[in-house]
């Protein structure tokens, strides 16, 4: 069967169409609309990563601050605290940290292992290679980038040993993907808190 159009459809038809120039038109306008919203769209992706990444740093860093100000809550104010490994010559920052249970148990020792970003945990610091982790970064991640030890300080300006003072610097190993130039920036997220011993 033939279709039959009436010549008023046909003409109104061929009125409703687009010249080249209007499609040209369209098109670009629509092809600058597409770029500007895969625009945005990267934009919120670069700050949701980085966002994340933030957020990971924060999280990792008060997970250590937690398990290291319970560890040490439980050490012996009495024997106290001792500081080894300075920095440097006459330096106030330390790396290692040793406590004990009680007057007569044996030192444990906690220490910061900048080869691996560890931190890590001796049980007994008379007996060699009997360190465990006892926390970890994840490359890609986060990372400890350092971790001091400072005394605590009493009348005087005297060291007290049942007073310990703590340092951090987490590190996101790059995740964020922030650019100088054409390399990518550390986001780093630093704490410092104190520590006081309340053992026998």
């Amino acid at each position: 069967m033939k279709l039959v159009t009436s010549p008023g459809f046909r003409a109104r038809f061929r009125r409703a169409a687009f010249t080249i120039v209007e499609m040209w038109m369209s098109m670009a306008v629509g092809s600058m609309c597409m770029g500007a919203c895969s625009v945005v769209y990267v934009m919120m992706a670069k700050e949701h990563r980085a966002g994340l990444a933030d957020s990971i740093v924060e999280e990792r860093i008060d997970n250590l601050q937690d398990r290291l100000s319970s560890f040490f809550r439980t050490k012996s104010a009495t024997a106290g605290v001792t500081l080894g490994g300075a920095e440097t010559t006459n330096s106030a920052i330390y790396r290692i940290a040793l406590v004990t249970d009680s007057v007569t148990a044996p030192a444990e020792r906690v220490y910061f292992d900048k080869a691996t970003g560890s931190v890590m945990y001796d049980p007994n610091a008379t007996v060699a290679n009997n360190e465990t982790v006892l926390w970890g970064g994840e490359t890609n991640k986060f990372l400890l980038e350092n971790m001091y030890f400072t005394p605590g300080l009493k009348e005087g300006y005297r060291p007290n040993g049942s007073v310990l003072n703590i340092c951090l610097i987490l590190k996101d190993d790059k995740a964020a993907r922030r650019r100088s130039g054409t390399s990518y920036l550390d986001s780093k997220s630093q704490r410092t808190f104190t520590v006081r011993l309340r053992g026998p």
